[in-house]
């Protein structure tokens, strides 16, 4: 648990997950690929793409809620290369994929190119 109230648990070799320290009071829980090979698509709970869509669950002190579960969808996967206009490759450039709905300035950064100028992420 983080002192401004995230709390969050990687799952075990069979896929289960426990987190604890919760506070009381309304959450909502998110699945996403955190350390896993694999090419998923974050979710939140139940089956929901947005936060707006997402079930909010109360906790109460001491209380077990169980049953809040996931099945994780392929992600899809998006690669391209950037160049200066020379056509010479960039290195430590970074790219995103966003949803259409999230409305921010430019600049974040989850990606990093490879050497050759090839990026390739999952999202």
């Amino acid at each position: 648990m983080t002192a401004d109230g995230f709390s969050m648990a990687e799952t075990g070799a069979s896929g289960t997950y426990s987190m604890n320290q919760i506070p009381p009071g309304t959450i909502q829980i998110q699945f996403y690929n955190c350390a896993n090979r694999g090419n998923f698509a974050p979710q939140f709970y139940p089956d929901q793409l947005a936060a707006a869509s997402a079930a909010s669950i109360k906790v109460r002190p001491g209380q077990v809620v169980s049953g809040i579960d996931a099945t994780l969808a392929p992600g899809a996967t998006i690669s391209g290369m950037i160049t200066l206009a020379s056509g010479r490759g960039l290195s430590n450039v970074c790219a995103e994929a966003l949803p259409v709905s999230f409305s921010a300035g430019l600049g974040g950064g989850l990606a990093q190119r490879r050497a050759s100028g090839v990026r390739s992420f999952a999202c």
